[in-house]
């Protein structure tokens, strides 16, 4: 009795352990960033978006677009609204903007 609840509660230290190391990993990762003016590759992972690379299918968005007759400062407007939705901005310049969400729990990059 006393060996399979010392080797249960190994299992489930080591389980809870991989989920740390994982969330750890999961928030190192650096934005693609701009190659020769555009958005460059995603890289394979399923949590990475991209609206130039349209022959990604696995990666693709459509970009969002803003009309031309718009009067606000469109970037300020969308960095505030990832602020708001919980997201953290990684890079950004006067033409790119990168941002993150994680989740709650382990903080996992989606």
């Amino acid at each position: 009795m006393k060996t399979t609840f010392l080797i249960v509660s190994a299992a489930i230290s080591a389980f809870i352990l991989l989920f740390i190391v994982l969330a750890v990993m999961s928030r190192s990762g650096k934005a693609p960033g701009l190659t020769e003016g555009r958005l460059a590759k995603c890289p394979d992972t399923p949590n990475c978006v991209c609206s130039e690379q349209k022959d990604d299918t696995r990666h693709f968005i459509a970009p969002i677009m803003i009309p031309s007759a718009v009067t606000i400062d469109s970037l300020a407007l969308l960095k505030t609204t990832i602020r708001e939705m919980g997201g953290t901005l990684r890079a950004e310049s006067d033409n790119y903007l990168a941002s993150t969400f994680s989740s709650p729990l382990f903080g996992f990059v989606r």
